[in-house]
């Protein structure tokens, strides 16, 4: 859980351009959505789904930095 909040796990969203593009096609993409669908939901609902967008986004940061650290680990024990 504690790798799950670090700063860490936000920077590795932003560790190479595929990844610096797909969390910017997904924030791209819930703002399309939020404008859609704003006239037709509480803004309430509007600022939860953005919030759980983001969560989502901090998890999937913390997966990839688990990858890269076993990744490192691995090619260490290589070389």
């Amino acid at each position: 859980m504690r790798r799950v909040l670090s700063l860490h796990a936000t920077r590795a969203l932003f560790g190479s351009l595929p990844r610096i593009l797909l969390v910017a096609a997904v924030l791209a993409a819930y703002y399309v959505a939020a404008l859609w669908m704003e006239p037709f939901v509480s803004w309430w609902i509007v600022a939860a789904v953005g919030l759980l967008l983001l969560a989502g986004l901090q998890c999937l940061g913390s997966r990839w930095l688990e990858r890269d650290i076993m990744r490192s680990a691995r090619d260490d024990s290589h070389a």
